[in-house]
């Protein structure tokens, strides 16, 4: 996923660089002055109506939620695939998160939303990769859960090499099966 980026929006303000530095894998950080949730079933959903990076066409494309047991969250999804976009392992303060390559071809921005309680506001990190570490986003407080979103047209993807040499292949055997009459 490629890094367009905007301008911080209204609603979003560039975050502190010791914050941003909490996410790795990442090029941006937004933290939202307004929203504290994550909510999917308004229009436009919460991230889009926050404009976050000066984007208001993010899709929501999976969230993986930790479980809190006495503090401690523990982090459910396993493994990446092409039906698990996104997978958080750790705990509730730091740990590890990753990305379904194939979502490269399918849009061209990626973002992560980090969410605790009602107490703290919606904390966005626009991607630059497929992996990364996360820390201490809340100063001590559990994260709920982490929301992939997308946006844009994604690349192209190119007729491998192998599939020119394919047809040039059937091309040559024709030829031939022409030159046997």
């Amino acid at each position: 996923m490629s890094v367009i980026g905007g301008a911080a929006s209204a609603a979003t303000a560039k975050c502190g660089d010791a914050l941003a530095a909490l996410v790795t894998g990442t090029s941006d950080c937004e933290i939202s002055s307004t929203a504290n949730q994550d909510f999917l079933n308004t229009t436009p959903i919460t991230v889009n109506g926050e404009a976050f990076f000066g984007f208001t066409d993010w899709v929501y494309l999976d969230k993986d939620e930790g479980v809190d047991v006495d503090d401690e969250t523990v982090y459910s999804n396993p493994e990446v695939s092409s039906t698990n976009y996104l997978s958080v392992n750790g705990d509730g303060t730091s740990g590890t998160w990753a990305i379904w390559e194939g979502l490269a071809s399918m849009y061209s921005d990626g973002m992560l939303i980090f969410k605790d309680g009602n107490d703290t506001f919606l904390t966005g990190y626009l991607l630059s990769g497929f992996t990364g570490l996360y820390g201490d986003v809340f100063d001590g407080k559990d994260i709920s859960h982490v929301t992939l979103y997308g946006r844009g047209v994604g690349q192209e993807i190119p007729l491998p090499a192998a599939g020119w040499l394919l047809l040039g292949g059937l091309g040559g055997l024709v030829a031939m099966k022409r030159r046997k009459s």
